[in-house]
């Protein structure tokens, strides 16, 4: 679908802000290796552009991220770094 596929290139533009407005916070560039912020910024997309869609998971965005044509050298952020940073943003929601 043209839609996913779009949603995904402007996600992959995007950053994720943690502890915004505060002495601490920290930007990270969104990527094919942040699963989870990748998948908040699609359903973002979709949001502001007015899109329906259905639960979604990663799992779902991989068989259109091999037409991406965005070239990663090396994760920014390591799994490990990425679990670390989703659970400083549940905490940041109070979840």
């Amino acid at each position: 679908m043209e839609q996913i596929q779009t949603a995904i290139e402007w996600a992959l533009q995007q950053s994720i802000t943690l502890n915004e407005g505060t002495v601490g916070a920290e930007s990270f560039a969104v990527t094919k290796n942040t699963h989870r912020f990748l998948v908040d910024k699609v359903r973002e997309y979709f949001n502001i552009k007015g899109i329906p869609y259905n639960t979604f998971s990663y799992e779902d965005l991989v068989p259109y991220l091999g037409g991406i044509a965005s070239v990663e050298a090396k994760p920014i952020i390591t799994p490990a770094i990425e679990v670390e940073l989703e659970n400083l943003l549940l905490a940041e929601m109070g979840v």
